[in-house]
């Protein structure tokens, strides 16, 4: 069977589609791009905002329009949401909830045509956790770099996060089953890893384990041959001077991502957000202490109920003070079954698309400003892709887009390169001999 897998929205997502996908190529089906003319398409949706929402839709409705004779499967947050309220959704033969993602392929196993013979038909994997979802099955990911969840769930209560009612409760997936998670990635090829997670600061306290994040670290460095291990979004709270002390070691790329959401203390109390602006900038201070390369990236939302145009202001400059080196910035967006959805003075739309403009054009000004901070330095790329002719793009540790020349392929290799200029939003770099 010919399956084409698509996933919408956060590297929690992407990283279960990619074991969907592993565990489908245990069974015998090939994974194929849309335009391959599949027999099944799996789309795991993402319904954070109503974005979100629409572009799930979007998706759903270009396969059933092009591709009337696959059958299709939407699972994921869209999914969870639609059959939270009872609804359907037009052209789907599978809506599958999260509750269920795990058991995706045995579900649709029947459909299957077993390979003949083949060792990897003895049985159908029971979750994305089964230790067989990596082995010697290499699903070409749309990055060099390979995500890998290592935690679901959030037991947190922020009044604007439909995607904690979707997801459920924190949980963890145990240290020894991600050691060999990572170390059968770096078998396959991947020279970088990244830990994902809803929650993912919230590591471990399921489990008992009292190492938590950090614990798991270590154990990744110290157990496994990875050469990047990079984190994804963690909370601001779940992080402390011990935590940060992680980053003396190489391996570990210098990125924090800490979504701070607003700048604010008042609008962050009407969140429901733990600490306060002046909590955050010591964060990020000890932060820079430690490792003053370190790229802090954050989520900013717009237009909360009750932001006045003061609230606002003060925000964007304590966003601007900090100086964070990217932003990605989030229109409010009332989502049912929050909190948010029915407090009282809701913000314009009008008002919410000028700020978030605003807000964006602070994001490309730190941005470069980062970027510039850095010309003249050296530092390690990981190449991901050809663009055009002889030009390759890639990332360095701390999260900064470089282009690079080169008639040699660099595909998934590491270099040290030279930092020339920023041209066009990217860093163009100089390949060291």
């Amino acid at each position: 069977m010919r399956v084409c897998c698509e996933s919408l929205g956060c590297r929690s997502n992407q990283s279960e589609i990619e074991d969907i996908a592993r565990q489908l190529v245990a069974i015998g089906c090939t994974i194929v791009d849309r335009c391959d003319d599949p027999d099944l398409c799996i789309i795991n949706t993402c319904a954070v905002t109503s974005e979100a929402e629409r572009r799930s839709q979007r998706a759903i409705a270009r396969v059933t329009r092009r591709l009337p004779q696959a059958k299709l499967v939407v699972t994921g947050c869209y999914a969870t949401r639609v059959l939270m309220d009872g609804l359907s959704v037009p052209g789907a033969d599978w809506l599958i909830g999260n509750e269920q993602k795990e058991q995706v392929v045995a579900i649709l196993a029947p459909l299957v045509e077993l390979r003949a013979g083949s060792p990897a038909c003895d049985r159908v994997p029971e979750s994305s956790r089964d230790e067989c979802a990596y082995r010697t099955n290499y699903i070409p990911a749309l990055h060099t770099r390979a995500f890998l969840k290592v935690q679901d769930g959030c037991d947190n209560a922020c009044a604007y996060c439909l995607t904690r009612i979707l997801r459920g409760p924190s949980r963890s997936s145990p240290v020894s089953l991600v050691i060999r998670q990572v170390q059968e990635l770096v078998e396959l090829g991947y020279v970088e890893i990244v830990l994902c997670g809803v929650n993912l600061g919230a590591y471990g306290r399921d489990l008992g384990f009292s190492g938590g994040l950090s614990g798991l670290v270590k154990a990744i460095l110290r157990d496994t041959d990875v050469t990047r291990l990079r984190l994804s979004s963690i909370e601001p709270w779940d992080v402390d001077g011990d935590f940060l002390d992680l980053w003396t070691e190489p391996r570990l790329c210098q990125h924090l991502h800490l979504p701070l959401q607003s700048g604010c203390d008042a609008t962050l109390g009407r969140m429901e957000r733990n600490g306060s602006i002046r909590e955050f900038v010591r964060l990020i201070e000890l932060a820079r202490s430690v490792a003053p390369d370190m790229a802090v990236t954050t989520d900013v939302i717009v237009g909360f109920p009750g932001e006045s145009e003061a609230d606002f202001e003060a925000s964007y400059a304590a966003i601007a003070e900090i100086g964070f080196s990217k932003l990605h910035v989030f229109p409010f967006s009332a989502r049912p079954h929050t909190s948010a959805f029915h407090m009282p003075d809701h913000v314009s739309a009008v008002t919410i698309r000028a700020r978030a403009r605003k807000m964006r054009r602070l994001g490309v000004r730190l941005n470069l400003e980062y970027g510039q901070r850095h010309v003249g330095k050296r530092a390690t790329v990981l190449w991901e892709r050809l663009d055009s002719g002889d030009r390759w793009s890639g990332l360095t540790g701390n999260y900064i887009r470089v282009v690079a020349y080169s008639k040699s392929s660099l595909h998934n290799t590491l270099s040290r390169v030279r930092l020339l200029r920023i041209e066009d939003g990217s860093m163009v770099g100089q390949l060291e001999p």
